[in-house]
This record gives structure tokens, C-alpha cells and sequence, in this order.
């Protein structure tokens, strides 16, 4: 009598491989895009939570905040929004500047080599009152640069109030 043996034909092999062949080829050429536009966001948030944060801690503890790109833990902001820590810290002089009696609340590092973080000041300052100190509005610009695809993520900071996120197509080249 003839033996059953427990496999797979060559025909359903190859069926097989070739539906694994053709979604691997279409996924593989949206896989960068998603990966990026997912960095972008998740940078997007943390900056946004990090400025909530500040701007919690300002009005809860009467003091002011800054938040700045300081290169290797410094003292002095840096206008390179996605070439250094961007640091939290108390600024009890409201000058912008990190001095040796001012703790670092909190840092976050951000930035990629497909996208990168654009604002038109070198720090963002809360004052006790919690409204933002020298100017009316700001923006925070995340732009995700692949290929020929670019994509715009923003974060909206009013003078009083609460943050705004956008998106658009096409990124600013400069932020006024």
C-alpha cells in the first residue's frame, strides 16, 4: 500500500512565493516614506509635550522656563534646532541663556537624517504667567525631505493658549 507523507507540492511553493514576492515589492518602495513621516510625528509629539510641559511647570511654580538647542550640555543656545539636545531648563533671569544655578528640567534629542526641525528663534521662553515671552506666535517646523516627497508637520505656538498642530505638503524654507 501507498505510504500519505505530510508536505507542501512545488506548485503551492511557488504560489506561495510568489504572492510574498509581489507584497514585498509593493510595500518595499512605501516602507521609507512610512518610516519617516512615523519619526517626523513622534518628534512632533514629543516637542509638543515637552513644551506643554514647560509651559505647565511655568504657571504651576511662578518661574520661567526655556526651552533651546544646547550643544553638548552648555550654556549657550544654538540656532540649529535639529543638531543639538533641545534642553528644558528654569530661567530664573528670563535671558534665554543656561547658567551654572539653573537646573535642566528636562531634554529630549530629535531630529533624523531625512527630516529635519526649523524654528526662527534660538529659544522659546514661558514666563510665570504662562504666556510666551517677546513675541505673539511661533512655529515649529518639522520637514521630512525623501526623494522627491517632502511633507510639512507644525507645531503652532500661540503667545496664550493652547498649541496647534498643521500639515502640509510642502515644506518653508524659511520661517519669518
Amino acid at each position: 500500500m501507498f505510504q500519505m507523507t505530510k508536505g507542501y507540492t512545488i506548485v503551492e511553493v511557488v504560489v506561495t512565493v510568489a504572492i510574498l514576492g509581489s507584497l514585498y515589492s509593493i510595500s518595499s518602495q512605501s516602507l521609507p516614506y512610512f518610516f519617516a513621516r512615523t519619526h517626523a510625528e513622534s518628534d512632533l509629539i514629543q516637542i509638543r509635550k515637552l513644551l506643554d510641559f514647560a509651559r505647565g511647570y511655568a504657571l504651576k511654580n511662578k518661574v520661567s522656563t526655556t526651552l533651546c538647542p544646547l550643544q553638548n550640555h552648555g550654556t549657550q543656545c544654538i540656532s540649529s534646532w535639529d543638531k543639538a539636545t533641545l534642553t528644558l531648563f528654569l530661567d530664573m533671569n528670563q535671558n534665554g541663556k543656561k547658567e551654572g544655578n539653573e537646573p535642566i528640567l528636562s531634554a529630549l534629542d530629535v531630529g533624523a537624517p531625512y527630516h529635519s526641525v526649523h524654528y526662527p528663534r534660538k529659544h522659546i521662553t514661558y514666563l510665570p504667567n504662562g504666556r510666551l515671552k517677546g513675541f505673539l506666535n511661533g512655529t515649529v517646523e518639522i520637514c521630512v525631505h525623501l526623494w522627491l516627497w517632502e511633507r510639512s508637520y507644525r507645531l503652532i505656538i500661540p503667545n496664550w493658549g493652547r498649541i496647534r498642530q498643521a500639515q502640509t505638503p510642502h515644506c518653508r524654507q524659511k520661517l519669518r
